[in-house]
């Protein structure tokens, strides 16, 4: 399932060029393995005024076609080492943290969807065509 899901999201947002921001950014933690947040921005340069927002919305774009995912959350920790406040994403790649065989698929984004469609079907039975379509996306 897992494969599948990825293949449908990578298949309408193609790799970013190795040249563009994005390439940079999917490079850099490709290279390092995983990074928080903040680690990340900084490796990649993205150190000055107002360049959290801009880095913000490149992670996003690589969030949302998968090519980057969240693999935990690490809290900061107090004098007395206890965790506090919002814990910070850190990040790292589908293939680096499930495995590459993991996220191999040997089924077309069609064959893909159509089983997703099917599951959610089978586990929400009143739920119409149309709304598991729209939870799909």
């Amino acid at each position: 399932m897992v494969a599948g899901l990825l293949q449908l999201q990578k298949k309408q947002l193609p790799r970013p060029d190795e040249e563009s921001i994005e390439g940079a950014i999917l490079s850099t933690l490709q290279s390092t393995g995983s990074l928080i947040t903040r680690e990340l921005r900084a490796a990649c340069g993205f150190t000055g005024k107002g360049m959290r927002s801009k880095f913000d919305g490149y992670l996003t774009r690589l969030e949302m076609a998968t090519y980057i995912v969240t693999e935990d959350f690490i809290y900061p920790r107090d004098k007395h080492n206890h965790e506090y406040g919002w814990g910070w994403s850190l990040l790292n790649t589908p293939e680096d943290l499930y495995g590459r065989e993991v996220c191999q698929c040997n089924r077309t984004p069609l064959e893909s969807y159509q089983r997703i469609f099917e599951h959610l079907k089978e586990i929400l039975p009143d739920a119409s065509d149309k709304q598991i379509i729209k939870l799909i996306g």
